[in-house]
């Protein structure tokens, strides 16, 4: 017997049924397309880095949704330097963005 179906939408209650890929590629192209010059694929790419480095990465159960984001980010940024297309910009310049 079935007792459950889950459905994952990618979104989250507080976007008006945005996927969240969406929602951060609107971000970029409004806010930092200057700093951030890579392709919507490019950016997808990492938006699914991102999401499976969070299945090996520690985050505390009482991290709200900003630690969370800042995380899943720090990762999607830390790819697209990591593959040169996007400069790096860590103070020690060891290849690590500075989220």
């Amino acid at each position: 017997m079935i007792k459950v179906i889950s459905f994952d939408y990618g979104g989250t209650l507080d976007l008006p049924g945005t996927h969240w890929f969406t929602f951060l590629w609107d971000l970029v192209q409004a806010n930092f397309s200057q700093s951030i010059p890579v392709t919507k694929e490019a950016f997808w790419e990492a938006y699914v880095y991102g999401e499976r480095q969070l299945e090996y990465e520690v985050v505390s159960p009482d991290a709200g949704l900003l630690e969370t984001t800042m995380a899943k980010c720090r990762h999607e940024m830390d790819y697209l330097a990591e593959r040169g297309l996007l400069a790096d910009a860590s103070e020690e310049g060891s290849g690590r963005t500075a989220w």
